[in-house]
């Protein structure tokens, strides 16, 4: 999602900077993390939930 073309989105779920990624699980988030992921580092956690 875009958070700038979805503001009332991102404040509902807390988004105070860009870019965020968030990780749902049946409606819940799991993981959070901020700022700039290598790609190899984000396949990691993804793989480790």
């Amino acid at each position: 999602m875009n958070a700038a073309e979805n503001m009332d989105v991102a404040a509902q779920v807390g988004i105070m900077a860009v870019p965020t990624v968030l990780v749902f699980n049946k409606g819940r988030e799991v993981q959070r993390w901020m700022g700039l992921t290598k790609k190899d580092v984000i396949k990691k956690k993804v793989e480790s939930l």
